[in-house]
């Protein structure tokens, strides 16, 4: 839904926006997500409305249209760079319960409510952990009197793009989200996904073209508009199978847990074991041909009696399983890790 106090402007890039958080600054043609006012599964005082979007040749500019009530707002970036996560579950700033498929966010801004003292712009790094991005401002309007708010961000090209150099090409990925608190999921997403099922698997987002004609730069004189796309990314025929969990319920002090699995076709991810609080307990990250297995085991100790979720997540596939633990103890790795683990991830997290 076009805001209200969005004037009927038609620009191109280069647009410089100043970051006030009133995104009248914005124009017609940079509103690249239409949302729906009343499709929140949480009522219309948790609704996203517009997502804007345009640039300069040292910007990025990101502008809302939304109101929450008691809830946080996430605008997610994959800049192209193969960084960043496929899940957020685990992040150490707003961790919420999303997995992505066809895209991994890199750039996350966030806000809870529309206080703006909550609110940063901040690079996904490694392991869950997230870092300020020098020279990004963030900002929010609450001139409407919390009846509808935006926010502005801008996010500084050489602190994305080494040098401000765009590999050829380069499209950013972007959605964005109403969620609970940590680690919950949603009630509202832009463009519209199925928030069901927990992790909320996420497979619908808005393609932006920032570099059609390939020069490494971002383009100039194009409406943003015109460059985006809504993309979803369906399931492919890609399975995780004989995905195993022996035993299912573990009933005794230190008993040793197995999980194994094959992939269908070629494929890199990980499997994550988490509490029923969203918890991660340990994360493997594996590196398979077709039909080959993933296997691992770990002992219970230290461990609470309780419900635990086992997530196979390429990227592109989410495949979930459950076991029960009735006993406790301390985690110990038994076997070595899966030989085709490559060096750099072999760590186990």
């Amino acid at each position: 839904m076009l805001s209200i106090l969005l004037p009927l402007l038609i620009a191109t890039t280069y647009h410089t926006i100043e970051i006030d958080g009133d995104i009248s600054d914005f124009a017609a043609d940079e509103l690249i997500i239409d949302d729906s006012d009343n499709d929140s599964r949480w009522g219309t005082l948790n609704e996203i409305y517009g997502i804007y979007f345009t640039w300069d040749a040292e910007n990025l500019y990101i502008g809302a249209d939304y109101i929450v009530q008691n809830n946080a707002l996430l605008i997610l970036l994959d800049i192209g760079d193969a960084e960043g996560d496929y899940n957020i579950n685990d992040l150490d700033w707003y961790p919420r319960n999303f997995s992505f498929r066809g895209m991994k966010p890199r750039v996350l801004v966030a806000i809870w409510n529309s206080e703006q003292w909550t609110s940063c712009v901040r690079k996904i790094v490694s392991n869950g952990q997230t870092e300020p991005i020098n020279g990004a401002t963030i900002v929010v309007d609450t001139s409407a009197g919390g009846v509808r708010n935006g926010i502005e961000a801008s996010i500084p090209i050489n602190e994305l793009f080494e040098n401000g150099q765009l590999t050829p090409g380069s499209c950013v990925k972007l959605v964005a989200l109403i969620a609970g608190g940590d680690h919950a999921t949603g009630g509202d997403a832009a463009p519209d996904n199925e928030l069901i099922g927990t992790p909320n698997v996420i497979s619908r987002f808005a393609v932006v073209e920032l570099d059609a004609n390939a020069d490494g730069l971002l383009d100039a004189d194009v409406s943003p508009n015109e460059v985006t796309e809504i993309v979803e990314v369906p399931h492919v025929n890609f399975e995780v199978t004989d995905f195993t969990i022996e035993p299912r319920v573990a009933a005794q002090k230190g008993d040793s847990v197995h999980i194994s699995f094959k992939v269908s076709d070629n494929a890199d991810g990980y499997l994550r074991i988490y509490d029923e609080n969203g918890r991660k307990i340990r994360e493997f990250w594996f590196s398979l041909g077709a039909d080959e297995e993933f296997s691992v085991g770990f002992e219970t100790d230290g461990l609470q009696p309780g419900i635990y979720f086992v997530e196979v997540n390429t990227g592109n596939y989410v495949a979930k399983k459950a076991f029960a633990i009735v006993a406790g103890g301390r985690i110990r790795l038994f076997n070595e890790p899966h030989p085709k683990i490559s060096s750099k991830r072999r760590a186990i997290r």
